[in-house]
């Protein structure tokens, strides 16, 4: 996905990757996709290509916003 960047509220400048990534397992008679977030420094600085394998690290935090509850997985390492 392409790079989005912005402007927090406080004047902070961020910018984010969204990428899609394919579960390899062998086994998987349907491979899971997942749609995960990388963030500011740890957004690779070669850009990520389609059909490379890599190995992601990852975390997934719940949060909630108007009485719903929403997970964000964020990237913190890709090898």
């Amino acid at each position: 996905m392409p790079l989005v960047t912005g402007t927090s509220e406080k004047g902070s400048e961020w910018k984010r990757q969204t990428i899609v990534v394919t579960d390899d397992d062998p086994n998987a008679a349907y491979p899971d996709e997942m749609v995960l977030d990388i963030w500011n420094d740890k957004i690779p600085e070669q850009p990520l290509e389609v059909g490379k394998h890599v190995e992601v690290f990852y975390s997934v935090r719940t949060r909630e916003y108007n009485n719903k509850l929403f997970n964000d997985i964020n990237v913190f390492r890709v090898k």
